[in-house]
């Protein structure tokens, strides 16, 4: 207890009193209420890590702002200066991975790492190793993983595997739906666990964990069963489905579905083709990826496509673009993209009234089968569709020449309408 000046009377007054003593003057005063700050939702960055900041009250593209530690002053503060090349991000979760490369190897991340930041450290590297297309398929998965994604790697255990992958969702970023949850189709938990399974195989490499309980998790019967189920097999266009290709040639990108039928190229790999990559003097195109026998790998050119790939090749250059495939997208002549190429090639099938479970991988198959219907060489096929060859004698010591991949090529026999 203490004696305090009563402001009215200058008397004495015990600081406990309601009112004073002496002339009735309340001395209690209310107390004002602080709004508590509001928590930070965002987990502590590491020691040495570097920092995030986000300028409010601007109107920047790039709000956030990532400064790299480059080590400590005498008062063993640290010493923060902006990342380079870029210091400013539209995200704080793209400001974390530019943060996450930049500390590759100089920072112990492994103590009570969480499950995101994992994420974000393997993905980093894993979207440089794989095409864009798996790349993105991974990024999907992973977004129906939010039940885990604040658990820390070293305390998962296979019940919260299982759980997050039975009883997945992801909030819906476009669309009329855009914002509600969406619950994981049974296709989709076979990529989560396969995701995550790739995740912790990383986390073991970097002796964060013990063991890869992503791989010792077994998903329920009834979600392996709907995945079989969702499998459509591939299949080839039959013969009057290709003839029917052939005599709307003319029509806006039915050309993209032919000159795929008698190349072989994946989809993906004929929206990247490149214009300096096309040799029709020398009938040969260059391109691939996936695997080590399918990148940077030489297709012939069929004498019945090469027409349609001529004019594809004249009107890239008149656009002046670096890519042979170029279409009308949004009112816009663009490079082609998986994206639009599938819009496309339904499109295709559904106004030439083939049949609807047609898939854009379907015409690799087509390739596949119009070559083996044809009789061109087992080790000319798999070198064009860009598959490994395993038989030693062939794939080292045996030199083939472009001339004979070419004449191999040319043994395919397109069909008796394709030219009417």
């Amino acid at each position: 207890m203490a004696l305090i000046t009563c402001p009215e009377c200058a008397g004495k007054v015990s600081d406990r009193a309601d009112a004073c003593p002496h002339c009735g003057y309340p001395m209690k005063v209310q107390k004002v209420q602080r709004k508590k700050p509001k928590p930070n939702r965002r987990r502590k960055l590491p020691n040495g890590f570097g920092s995030i900041t986000e300028i409010r009250h601007t109107d920047l593209k790039n709000p956030f702002y990532a400064r790299a530690n480059c080590g400590k002053d005498r008062y063993n503060r640290p010493i923060l200066k902006p990342l380079k090349p870029t210091a400013y991000f539209a995200t704080y979760e793209d400001a974390m991975e530019a943060l996450i490369r930049y500390n590759k190897g100089k920072v112990d991340l492994s103590k009570d790492m969480p499950v995101e930041m994992l994420y974000r450290v393997w993905f980093a590297e894993y979207e440089q190793e794989v095409e864009p297309v798996t790349a993105r398929g991974a990024k999907s998965a992973f977004s129906y993983c939010r039940s885990i994604y604040k658990k820390s790697v070293q305390s998962l255990r296979i019940t919260d595997i299982k759980n997050c992958i039975e009883n997945g969702t992801a909030i819906e970023t476009r669309g009329k739906n855009k914002g509600k949850l969406k619950k994981a189709s049974a296709k989709t938990k076979i990529g989560m666990k396969s995701t995550l399974s790739m995740m912790l195989d990383y986390a073991k490499e970097l002796e964060i964990v013990d063991r890869n309980c992503a791989r010792e998790c077994n998903l329920s019967k009834p979600t392996v069963k709907d995945a079989a189920k969702a499998e459509n097999p591939h299949f080839s266009f039959s013969a009057d489905e290709r003839a029917t290709l052939w005599q709307n040639r003319a029509k806006e990108n039915v050309d993209l579905l032919i000159i795929a039928c008698y190349s072989g190229w994946r989809p993906d790999e004929l929206c990247q083709l490149a214009l300096h990559d096309i040799d029709l003097e020398n009938n040969r195109m260059k391109g691939g990826s996936k695997t080590d026998a399918g990148i940077d790998r030489y297709v012939p050119i069929h004498p019945e496509i090469k027409p349609l790939i001529a004019t594809r090749y004249q009107q890239a250059q008149d656009l002046g673009s670096s890519k042979l495939i170029n279409v009308l997208s949004r009112g816009k002549i663009r490079p082609i993209t998986y994206g639009i190429y599938t819009t496309r090639f339904h499109k295709i099938v559904k106004d030439l009234d083939l049949d609807l479970k047609h898939r854009p991988h379907d015409t690799r198959d087509t390739f596949a089968t119009v070559a083996k219907e044809s009789n061109v060489d087992e080790y000319a096929l798999k070198y064009i569709i860009g598959h490994s060859i395993t038989d030693i004698t062939e794939r080292i010591y045996t030199d083939r020449k472009p001339e004979w991949y070419y004449k191999e090529m040319c043994k395919i026999v397109v069909d008796k309408y394709s030219t009417n």
